[in-house]
């Protein structure tokens, strides 16, 4: 089990942004120690395992890169979600995000969303939808979930949900219309990628709109 831990803890802090020193200050050790952590010279000790996770917000097992266990994740509707949990949700699974801004920027659409469907492995922020709408219309900005939860059949960044293994997505995506059913919404549009999350779209019951182009302005 020891065997990823020095290269989780690296993973985890440069998602968080800390330095070694910033770490091993938190923790009140030394920074050299950090780095054989990193190095896999040595391993934390055992007193230390949960206020390292509880630094990043990740669970142990997840510390120590242990299989999340589909049946644990849990969906919510409207869900506290910090900076942090969407930051380290993007970097893990590639996501644009990670490239195009900092941390606080990728987090404002959050701020502005009529409708927001989470998933969570623990504390871990594991799948997202962000939904716009005026109460009758809906545009769907965001469909993502983990890397882990897509299966074989996959590309390796969660904003392309080419495989749904487990359901999640589907259970998400269910979710998201009951809510929007509520408010009243009458119509729904999800941009996909043709050929890749066309079934994801199926399995939700939506139908392809023909003879529509998207035009974008993207200025990012």
């Amino acid at each position: 089990m020891t065997i990823n831990i020095g290269e989780n803890i690296k993973r985890l802090r440069a998602e968080k942004g800390v330095t070694q020193e910033q770490l091993a200050e938190h923790l009140m050790i030394t920074f050299q120690s950090v780095s054989k952590w990193e190095n896999n010279v040595t391993t934390p000790d055992l007193e230390l395992i949960p206020k390292i996770a509880g630094y990043f917000g990740v669970s142990i097992d997840r510390l120590f890169k242990v299989k999340m266990n589909p049946n644990n994740v849990r969906i919510k509707v409207n869900p506290e979600i910090s900076e942090d949990q969407l930051w380290n949700f993007y970097s893990r699974n590639d996501m644009y995000e990670v490239k195009c801004y900092d941390k606080e920027t990728a987090a404002i659409p959050m701020k502005n969303s009529n409708l927001i469907i989470g998933a969570f492995y623990e504390t871990e922020l594991v799948g997202l939808i962000r939904v716009l709408h005026d109460g009758l219309d809906a545009t769907v900005c965001e469909f993502s979930l983990e890397i882990e939860f897509q299966g074989p059949n996959r590309y390796e960044v969660g904003a392309l949900i080419e495989s749904d293994q487990y359901g999640i997505a589907k259970k998400m995506g269910l979710m998201m219309i009951e809510e929007l059913g509520k408010a009243g919404v009458r119509f729904i549009g999800y941009t996909i990628v043709d050929g890749k999350e066309n079934v994801l779209a199926e399995a939700i019951g939506m139908e392809l709109n023909k003879g529509h182009v998207q035009y974008i302005l993207d200025s990012r």
